[in-house]
């Protein structure tokens, strides 16, 4: 136990990376991602026929656009806040915060807005030839921002981390935006495979509830803790 307390309290650049992992398997991204990964390698995932090259090439660019829109959020976050952890009373207002919000995941109680999301319209981009080029870009900037009420709890609670330690703020925002990013990754250049972990996961939903809630618990009490 103690060492895994080491890992949460002693190294927040692990914890924010294990929170874009987790960003990914959250309800309201991973039933989604047969949809983003048809679109991103062009043809239906059901026919199995599409190019490696062209599917790592859209990835990449999906990648960079939600890694963009991410990134400045959490600066502006770091800009915001990081001058208000002075203040004792701040750590635990943020700390608590994110508590409840492992709370809603824990099902202890439920927050309705987190439970918004907005899917972008992906075909739209197939009707202009200009922006087709650059669709995946497009797309990657509107999955940050489409699903903000949803990831809200990880995302704000992974930036309030980095607040917390201004040593470690940009290092910490950039471990989630490399978590959230591995997956989509590791799924454009094994797709098939990847797809068939992806709808077993969908079968462990609650699970992964939990987990995420117990992580979002920890982050929380090392925030109010000031042992971060």
């Amino acid at each position: 136990m103690e060492s895994l307390q080491q890992i949460f309290f002693e190294l927040p650049i692990l914890a924010s990376f294990i929170g874009g992992i987790l960003n990914f398997l959250t309800p309201c991204i991973l039933p989604l991602i047969p949809s983003y990964m048809s679109y991103i390698s062009g043809s239906s995932l059901e026919s199995q026929h599409y190019s490696r090259v062209q599917t790592l090439r859209s990835a990449l660019l999906f990648i960079l656009g939600f890694s963009f829109i991410f990134f400045l959020l959490f600066l502006a976050m770091i800009n915001i806040i990081e001058n208000f952890f002075s203040y004792k009373i701040v750590h635990y207002v943020a700390g608590g915060i994110i508590v409840a919000f492992g709370l809603h995941f824990l099902g202890i109680f439920r927050i309705n807005i987190l439970n918004y999301s907005k899917q972008v319209n992906l075909k739209k981009f197939e009707e202009h030839r200009l922006l087709k080029s650059i669709a995946p870009f497009i797309v990657g900037v509107g999955f940050a921002a489409g699903w903000s009420p949803c990831t809200g709890p990880i995302v704000s609670s992974i930036g309030l981390l980095a607040s917390s330690n201004q040593n470690l703020a940009i290092f910490s925002s950039l471990a989630f935006i490399v978590g959230l990013s591995l997956p989509f990754l590791l799924l454009a250049l094994f797709l098939e495979r990847g797809l068939n972990i992806v709808r077993k996961l969908k079968k462990q939903m609650r699970i992964i509830e939990i987990i995420s809630g117990i992580f979002l618990i920890v982050i929380g009490i090392s925030i109010a803790l000031d042992i971060v």
